[in-house]
């Protein structure tokens, strides 16, 4: 993949997830598309929201809106796709103090680096961020209470079953996407999203996938007319399993232990690293060493 190239594009204002999937010869988004696209906007997101902080706090309020009702003490809270921690800034001071711990993925560790800094400028509690694709979450199943992702499965074309899959798989109660409707968008809107390689039929997916879709809502005065923001609200289906939300290999999905600096699987022998704090927890950068927990001293 030539990421300079793929730069270039992006400076001279081109379409960066269009190159790539030309380039490639591909009519989808895969993992790497996406990730190259948004790592190459690191730090756009936080400039473009001081500038635009009464929109997004607007946005904010209607997400926290939506949330309110399903949120209890003690929730384990998961926000996928955070990128740059922008919306997640504005949200965390409506949510509830009473909250458990808040947990913020991205599959770009750069954004995530952004983000850690939004969070801090904008005074928020403590959020667990950690690199990951949202089709392999590094969480085991039920682990986590709240889901909600703010247009996060977007690019994700052609890959709507398994991630709503992977999202209620982690999910225990509640889960709420503010994403695009393809059905409900207009013919040019349509056309757009079908250019881009957006998500369609959400929820035919979530059927598929055995969850409940309670509502559909949609946002007011979206930032994109081409591109409406609706609130899927689903129930996952019923489970008695409940786990702790520790960091579990996204291969094997056994709990990840910490070894020199590194969060390591005994059932894979993958290392994962940890970048100023921030786990990378995609399968692409586990690191094979199956004797990370082994006495390797030669002897004398």
């Amino acid at each position: 993949m030539d990421i300079r190239r793929a730069k270039e594009v992006y400076e001279s204002g081109g379409n960066v997830t269009d190159y790539l999937r030309q380039a490639r010869g591909q009519s989808r988004n895969d993992a790497e598309i996406i990730e190259i696209a948004y790592d190459l906007q690191a730090g756009s997101y936080s400039s473009a929201a001081l500038k635009n902080a009464d929109r997004l706090q607007s946005y904010a309020g209607q997400v926290a809106a939506i949330l309110s009702p399903y949120l209890r003490d003690g929730d384990v809270f998961l926000d996928i796709g955070t990128g740059e921690c922008t919306t997640l800034a504005h949200l965390e001071r409506r949510l509830p103090s009473s909250l458990g711990r808040m947990l913020a993925c991205d599959i770009s560790w750069s954004r995530l680096c952004y983000g850690r800094a939004f969070l801090d400028h904008a005074g928020c509690r403590p959020v667990d961020l950690f690199a990951a694709d949202l089709l392999h979450l590094p969480l085991q199943a039920k682990s986590v209470d709240i889901v909600w992702s703010s247009h996060a499965l977007e690019p994700n074309g052609g890959n709507e079953l398994a991630a709503i899959e992977e999202i209620l798989r982690v999910c225990r109660s509640c889960a709420v996407l503010f994403e695009p409707s393809y059905e409900k968008n207009s013919p040019d809107g349509r056309a757009r999203m079908d250019r881009l390689g957006y998500v369609k039929d959400l929820p035919g997916a979530i059927a598929a996938a055995g969850g409940d879709l309670l509502a559909c809502i949609p946002i007011r005065e979206p930032q994109n007319p081409l591109n409406p923001t609706h609130a899927y609200v689903i129930r996952p289906p019923a489970s008695d399993s409940a786990n702790t939300a520790a960091w579990a290999c996204p291969v094997a999905n056994d709990r990840l232990g910490e070894i020199d600096g590194f969060l390591y699987s005994h059932e894979s022998g993958l290392a994962y690293p940890v970048l100023k704090g921030v786990p990378i927890l995609r399968k692409s950068a586990g690191v094979l060493a199956t004797v990370l927990d082994a006495n390797t001293t030669i002897p004398a």
